[in-house]
């Protein structure tokens, strides 16, 4: 197989300029970027470029991926909207990182899967459906930098040696997830044991952003007011963007998640999260059970008739018919083991066997399918 990499830019806030678009086009006859948006793909060689420096020059989004397991995805953010303290609680080891420029911060989420990724996917289309979430963050919604320092745990940690470590603020809504936020855990492949065990602490709150805005606007000084219309009237961009971060300063519900006595620990997350996926299989196993039972007990009313079937599909001398006849005496062997008459299960396969000794390619499914002379 070859190799396969993908890497995806996208722009947000404002478009590229066409001096922009020919310096990108002069990095690789692979892509012709767009005002919006540069491609490249690799079978075989790799990005000349750092992907972090052309974020902080030219996008506000990121995403790469390749055929042997490493993803990423990164965001570009204004500093005079977003403080890069935000991100701090939720950045361990190299798997999620920030940096700060002049003008930007760069969120990094970077995974890379040592034993070679769970499945190949294609890149197309994947940042599409996760860049939304960038404009959750610069609205207050971390819920993707939770998902991420989750994910990072169960790549890096070890209950042993980090157990002890406090997990980050939980946000809200942990169990009400939007499809973006599902496409996140999709693409970094986040274990959903470990999302389940998390979303326990996580509060479920209806949307109450219009009785929140009002009241936060009556808290704002007359100087703020005007501040903030003048700049919209002449058009300034991210206006909005900073008018709702000052109106988040001022609400009432702007401390409510992370409570020190809400916190768990990393091994007790973890642990959590491994009961979670016992108890599943155990569910699994009882459903798988139940499902058996009703079949059997299925199986029971016609058992005579399956018997006959077996004959008559035996006598067309078949390959179709001798598959078909195998799987239901496969179905008669569980019947009969339920039933405590395996004995008299195992007297008919004999008689199979001498009646049609000449039928050597029944035979030789019947011995395939373990149902051999006894």
């Amino acid at each position: 197989m070859s190799e396969y990499q993908y890497y995806e830019f996208q722009t947000i806030d404002r478009p590229l300029d066409e001096k922009e678009r020919d310096e990108i086009a002069s990095w690789s006859s692979r892509t012709v970027p767009t005002s919006t948006q540069a491609i490249f793909t690799y079978s075989y060689s790799d990005f000349r470029k750092s992907p972090k420096r052309v974020v902080e020059k030219y996008f506000d989004a990121m995403l790469y991926l390749s055929n042997w397991g490493s993803k990423r995805l990164m965001f570009r953010f204004p500093r005079s909207i977003i403080d890069a303290e935000i991100f701090r609680p939720y950045c361990f080891f190299d798997t999620v990182s920030t940096s700060v420029t002049e003008d930007f911060v760069i969120l990094d989420m970077s995974f890379h899967d040592e034993e070679g990724g769970g499945y190949w996917i294609e890149g197309e289309g994947c940042l599409s459906s996760l860049i939304i979430l960038r404009n959750d963050i610069l609205n207050g919604d971390y819920r993707m930098l939770y998902l991420a320092w989750l994910n990072s745990i169960n790549f890096e940690y070890d209950i042993e040696d980090y157990g002890e470590e406090l997990e980050p603020p939980v946000p809200d809504n942990l169990r009400n997830l939007s499809a973006p936020l599902q496409s996140f855990i999709d693409f970094f492949e986040i274990d959903k044991n470990l999302i389940s065990a998390a979303s326990e602490a996580s509060v479920n709150r209806t949307d109450s952003s219009v009785p929140a805005i009002k009241e936060s606007v009556a808290k704002l000084t007359e100087a703020e007011r005007i501040d903030f219309l003048v700049r919209f009237a002449k058009g300034e961009a991210h206006v909005n963007l900073q008018l709702q971060k000052r109106l988040r300063e001022l609400s009432s519900e702007k401390a409510r998640i992370g409570e020190p006595s809400q916190k768990r620990t990393v091994g007790a997350l973890l642990r959590s999260a491994q009961e979670i996926f016992k108890r599943k299989k155990e569910e699994q196993r009882q459903k798988a059970e139940r499902a058996r039972i009703r079949k059997l007990q299925k199986l029971e009313k016609h058992e005579a008739e399956l018997w006959e079937r077996v004959s008559v599909l035996i006598n067309t001398k078949k390959t179709k018919a001798y598959d078909e006849a195998v799987d239901i005496l496969k179905d008669l062997r569980d019947l009969a083991k339920h039933l405590n008459q395996f004995d008299r299960f195992k007297s008919m396969i004999n008689k199979i066997h001498k009646d049609y000794s000449r039928l050597s390619g029944l035979k030789s499914r019947l011995n395939r399918a373990g149902l051999t002379m006894g």
